[in-house]
Order: structure tokens, then sequence, then C-alpha cells
């Protein structure tokens, strides 16, 4: 008899709306659903403080502040320098890139976003382990055009932000 983890809890900060979207459903669909977003570094900060999230899916280029703020913060933060962050790229200079590897991110993912691969990163960060990580290269290798298929990219457009949503609101 198996007991199944939960799975992670997982703070998405994104100012784009098209872009959070698209990370909430791919999550989604892999049974993630303990899922928070904030557009702005002052509201990742408090939907820290609310949700605890077990990882951080971090934009880079947040039009407010950049993500290395954010990172800076974390990593910074004694009971919060651990979480996994994984800095969300799309068109970003080499340079940016090597910063934010250098602030401590955890990981990068480019766009197009692949939702097979947010979960294997997300898992082995948190602590998916070798198992997890067999029943995934499992679904990549059965499902090549469903739930693993790389999510197009979106452009980066001037419209509304999303708002935090706290966990259990």
């Amino acid at each position: 008899m198996s007991t199944q983890r939960p799975k992670p809890r997982v703070l998405i900060v994104d100012d784009n709306v098209a872009t959070v979207d698209l990370l909430l459903r791919a999550l989604r669909r892999h049974g993630y659903d303990d899922l928070d977003t904030a557009p702005t570094v002052p509201d990742a900060v408090v939907a820290l403080d609310v949700s605890f999230p077990d990882a951080v899916l971090l934009d880079l280029s947040l039009s407010l502040h950049d993500g290395h703020a954010l990172l800076r913060h974390l990593r910074h933060e004694p009971h919060r320098s651990a979480v996994p962050v994984f800095m969300l790229t799309g068109r970003h200079p080499a340079s940016a890139i090597k910063a934010a590897a250098q602030e401590g991110a955890t990981g990068f993912i480019a766009q197009p976003f692949n939702g097979l691969e947010i979960v294997y990163k997300i898992e082995q960060s948190v602590g998916g382990g070798p198992a997890r990580a067999a029943e995934l290269d499992d679904l990549r290798h059965t499902d090549p055009g469903g739930a693993g298929a790389p999510v197009p990219a979106v452009p980066e457009p001037d419209e509304p932000r999303c708002r935090v949503t706290p966990s259990g609101a």
C-alpha cells in the first residue's frame, strides 16, 4: 500500500496574466491545486507570509520590480533561504540569467513552458526523489502530445494584473 504525498505548494510571481494562466493550467494538469499567484514583489512578500510555499516560480522581469529583488530578499531571510526559486525566462540576456544564478536561483524555466519540465523541477527540488522522477519519465514517454507538451510562449502585453490569491481563500 503506497501513500501519496501532497503536491508541493507553489507561488507564481508574474505580472503577465496570460503566463500565470498557462502555468496554473500546466500545474493543475499534474495534480497541483495548492497554488498562489502574485503580480508584484510586494504582493509576493505578502503571499510568502500567508502561504509558506514549497517552491516559487519567479519572473525575471516584473514590470514594477525585477525578479532579482525578490530572489535576493528570499535568500537573505533565514526561514526562506532554502525555498527553491525557479526563474521564468523569456528573452533575457545571458547576464541577467548569470546574475540570478549567482543570487541563488535554484534553476531556470524558459518559454515556451513545458508542463512536465516544470513539475519535474519542482518535484526534484522539494524532494520528489527517484521514484517520482521515474514516474515523470514514464509520463513523458507515454504522453508526448498531452500533459508534457510545450506551452506556447506568450507575448508580454500591457494588460490587467493578476491578484494575490492566498490558499484557502
